[in-house]
């Protein structure tokens, strides 16, 4: 493997890592609404 190939390699594993990422942020930002709602039931 050359180093432009490792590099794509690289950037491809990147990538997938920040979409990963994403997911898991969409998902804390539900998590956060649920608990919110959650809160706002209790207040009640």
């Amino acid at each position: 493997m050359d180093a432009a190939e490792r590099i794509a390699q690289l950037e491809t594993a990147v990538a997938a890592r920040d979409a990963q990422i994403a997911e898991q942020q969409a998902q804390i930002a539900e998590q956060r609404a649920q608990i919110a709602e959650l809160e706002r039931q209790v207040a009640a």
